[in-house]
């Protein structure tokens, strides 16, 4: 179908609705939202509005992608599944940890670490968007982002198709200047999908980090998440600030393979890779003053973790119903200053220093509890969990990483002070005088 045809399909099919009304190259288009990115936190953002306003909203998704495929894998730890239990791929009620010291088993109640595969999350959110006559999907990829005169748009094929909002998901933004120093590295993974010839995994037991690879002056490690006893998802993965190469990622994998379960035949069902920004730099929540970033492109992913999927869930939540009440969006999922404090550290550490993560993480999983690092790493704990957590840790790099910072923050200070001084001064002294010049 044409995208003109798409278009007035769209409008035909579409209730009326309180939303923008413009014609552009003989199209009318009429929505409330156009949500530009039909994955993970745009889908979560439209049944979000669809529950709170009790408003006829219209809201069209539009996404390059028909989303029918495991094009993702989202794990989190969580008290309780946000979603029916049928989406969960697998859970695990224990985790262990990996070092060249030894490897730690740990029960994590009141937690379960759980996995979604993206193809059956797709499919349960479109079939609950689908019942509601408010939302349609259209396959299309966006070209830009904008809004003029007239009001926001998506450009598609030339073509600008309007509402009264725009919610961007898909169109990469700069993040915005800050005082504080700022890192940024990736986390960068490839997932092995494997299935052995004989008995291996233990099914109830998943393996969160696994160091026992090599380093090579980066933070690397193993995921070991094992469905049952023949089948499993083995992952490398990597905080550095440069990628590697499919050969690389393919050795490591194979090594691991051979040192931690010799003799083991095995064959690779499926292969997933991609890369999560790993940064404190604070992104725009507003591209424009009525187009709005969410998602990864946002900041929404937690710094220092690359985990995002409960907090887009929870973030949803928000914006729904801060534009449902017509109201400003500016804050993220709440961070509390010294968490992000700690997140700032550990960044430098692991951008400046990254072979120093494999003592770092040991320290942190061989003498706590893991529930307790959970609740950490969730924000959630309190300052004498964290006093408890911080005491085992090694201080060197910490104490590096606090002084460093430290006195980039003084000289950024000095430099803004200086600035000012010398603007005043220019104020004060006023416009120069002209100097008259003669031949003689």
């Amino acid at each position: 179908m044409s995208l003109t045809n798409t278009a007035k399909l769209f409008f035909n099919n579409s209730p009326k609705s309180g939303g923008h009304c413009a014609l552009v190259n003989s199209i009318v288009i009429k929505t409330d939202y156009i949500i530009a990115g039909g994955g993970c936190a745009g889908m979560t953002l439209a049944l979000a509005l669809v529950k709170k306003n009790k408003k006829p909203t219209q809201i069209l998704i539009i996404d390059q992608e028909s989303k029918n495929l495991n094009d993702k894998t989202w794990c989190f730890w969580a008290k309780e599944f946000p979603y029916p239990m049928e989406l969960a791929h697998h859970y695990w009620e224990n985790l262990s940890f990996g070092s060249d010291r030894k490897q730690s088993f740990h029960s994590i109640a009141p937690y379960k670490y759980y996995m979604i595969r993206s193809k059956q999350w797709y499919a349960y959110m479109k079939a609950q968007l689908q019942q509601s006559e408010q939302v349609t999907f259209i396959t299309q990829k966006i070209d830009d982002i904008g809004e003029d005169g007239i009001s926001p748009y998506v450009l598609i094929d030339s073509e600008k198709w309007r509402a009264s909002k725009v919610i961007n998901s898909c169109i990469r933004v700069k993040p915005q200047a800050s005082t504080n120093p700022s890192f940024f590295l990736w986390q960068h993974f490839k997932g092995y999908w494997i299935e052995t010839d004989t008995d291996t995994f233990e099914p109830t037991v998943g393996t969160l980090m696994d160091f026992r690879t090599e380093q090579k002056g980066n933070s690397r490690f193993f995921y070991v998440l094992p469905f049952n006893k023949r089948k499993a998802l083995v992952e490398y993965t990597i905080f550095s600030s440069d990628l590697i190469t499919e050969k690389e990622y393919d050795y490591a994998f194979r090594e691991y393979m051979a040192s931690h379960y010799p003799g083991v035949s095995y064959q690779v069902n499926e292969v997933e890779k991609g890369k999560i920004p790993m940064t404190n730099r604070t992104y725009p929540r507003y591209y424009s003053p009525n187009v709005i970033n969410i998602g990864t492109i946002s900041g929404v992913v937690k710094p220092t973790t690359g985990y995002a999927f409960l907090r887009i869930q929870e973030e949803s939540q928000i914006i729904a119903q801060k534009l449902v009440r017509g109201e400003s969006i500016h804050d993220h999922v709440a961070t509390k200053p010294r968490f992000a404090f700690y997140d700032r550290l550990l960044l430098q550490i692991l951008q400046q220093q990254g072979g120093k993560g494999k003592k770092i993480f040991s320290s942190l999983f061989h003498n706590n509890p893991i529930s307790r690092i959970l609740t950490f790493l969730s924000e959630q704990s309190y300052l004498k969990q964290e006093a408890l957590i911080f005491l085992f840790l090694p201080k060197a790099p910490f104490l590096h990483a606090l002084a460093d910072q430290s006195w980039l923050i003084l000289k950024e200070k000095l430099r803004n002070t200086f600035s000012n001084i010398s603007m005043n001064k220019k104020k004060q002294s006023g416009p120069k005088k002209k100097v008259m010049s003669y031949p003689f």
